[in-house]
């Protein structure tokens, strides 16, 4: 039987990867909140709270549902898949799951990132670096199995590009870009630096928080060239986004 790539996988960030963030920055890293069960977010009851916002935000008007924290009732009582397998915090036992469903080697995409989460550059650095950095110390562990994508800070031109040479080194197989950066779309200067280098942007359709509903939007088609995958468009609704 040919092997089986699974190039469209995700992390359920977690605690753990804040333990990473930058010292100075700690004080301000994603908090998990607790709900009780009795309010309108019901086993969505667990979030992070960051730079004075929620995420996700499961109910009302713009709402959208991660698996990320996987503290809420509704991500915590799922039974096919172990929750350090999701959060990667485990990784020999994430090898184990793939090698169940026959899965050769995985590319693993953010989930929390799939968001907009701040207009601060300096936080938006810090975020982007704890993530990165957890990333390449798991992924190092899977024997060549499980890939990343990083994330540069893009409210940041100058760290960004810091980013994606270190990430480079440090086994990335590609770079992650939201379709849009708060006001910004990918036209801007910011992708054109990083459409230079030797590896693939991968780009996502995730959501914005506006206050109009924006209508659904297609994935770009993309080559994962550095891993020899290629990956397909798919649809994707920013008010819904499931992984």
């Amino acid at each position: 039987m040919q092997p089986v790539i699974d190039a469209d996988t995700h992390i359920a960030e977690s605690e753990a990867m804040w333990q990473m963030i930058d010292e100075n920055m700690y004080p301000r890293r994603p908090v998990l909140l607790s709900l009780p069960d009795d309010t309108l977010y019901g086993g969505w009851n667990a979030t992070w709270l960051i730079d004075g916002n929620i995420f996700p935000k499961p109910v009302g008007k713009g709402g959208f549902r991660l698996v990320t924290p996987s503290a809420s009732k509704i991500q915590s009582n799922r039974r096919d898949i172990q929750i350090a397998c999701r959060e990667l915090t485990d990784v020999e036992a994430r090898l184990a799951d793939m090698d169940r469903g026959g899965i050769a080697a995985q590319v693993v995409y953010p989930t929390l990132f799939l968001i907009y989460l701040t207009d601060d550059a300096e936080l938006d650095v810090a975020l982007c670096r704890a993530y990165n950095r957890f990333m390449a110390q798991a992924c190092a562990k899977s024997h060549d199995r499980i890939h990343w994508v990083t994330i540069p800070p893009l409210r940041c031109i100058e760290e960004s590009v810091k980013e994606l040479k270190w990430a480079k080194q440090n086994g990335a197989v590609g770079v992650f870009f939201r379709g849009m950066e708060g006001d910004l779309t990918l036209d801007t200067r910011t992708s054109s630096r990083c459409m230079k280098r030797p590896w693939s942007s991968i780009y996502r359709s995730a959501f914005t928080p506006a206050p109009e509903h924006r209508p659904s939007q297609r994935c770009s088609i993309w080559n994962a060239t550095d891993s020899g995958l290629t990956l397909a468009s798919r649809r994707c609704t920013p008010f819904a986004i499931s992984c």
